[in-house]
């Protein structure tokens, strides 16, 4: 019988475990074993491990994800009442500050899949404007649900995952449906493909 041969994950997907879910597995493991101030370091070090390794695709969300993580290891009096919506919070913030100084933080994704030709297309900005938009106000809404003491721990849980789920969705579909459905049938033709 043969072996099998392993699974092999692209560059780009492992790097992106490693910025976006590793972490947070790291520390919920930590505050399970009721160590958060460990979880968070160990988050910490490893999202700096990752962004140090290819410092020129640090994206604003990293810079967010490590200030929560270092708020969260300082332990600090003031900050500990708010420590569940924290997170959304300082997203929500990085999202709706991103669109304030002109560069939506979805732009530093987008441009990764992106032909450089695109990258200052009036069309191109609106879809990274709209789509930073919306993950900002699906940061806010996680940021209120767990602020809201009224639903259960399991059901702000689920709610928020849900969220998440359905703009994560949305930024997969809406890219491609306005490029087929508006810009190629307005001034698109006589671009560049992206």
């Amino acid at each position: 019988m043969e072996k099998s041969e392993s699974v092999r994950f692209p560059p780009a997907a492992r790097e992106a475990f490693l910025k976006y879910g590793a972490p947070w597995i790291l520390y919920g493991l930590g505050t399970w074993a009721g160590c958060p101030v460990f979880g968070c370091l160990a988050a910490l070090l490893l999202l700096a491990g990752v962004c140090a390794a290819a410092p020129r695709r640090i994206k604003p969300i990293e810079m967010g994800l490590a200030l929560f993580f270092l708020l969260t290891a300082l332990r600090l009096p003031w900050l500990i009442p708010y420590q569940s919506c924290l997170a959304p919070t300082l997203l929500a913030v990085l999202a709706f500050g991103s669109l304030a100084v002109g560069r939506p933080f979805t732009l530093s994704f987008a441009r990764e899949c992106t032909h450089a030709d695109m990258w200052r297309n009036p069309h191109f900005l609106f879809v990274n404007r709209l789509l930073t938009a919306l993950w900002g106000l699906a940061f806010l809404f996680c940021a209120g649900l767990r602020y809201w003491d009224g639903l259960p721990r399991a059901v702000t849980f689920s709610f928020g995952i849900l969220v998440m789920f359905l703009a994560a969705l949305f930024t997969k579909w809406f890219p491609q449906w306005y490029r087929r459905e508006v810009y190629l049938k307005t001034d698109g033709k006589a671009q560049p493909e992206a």
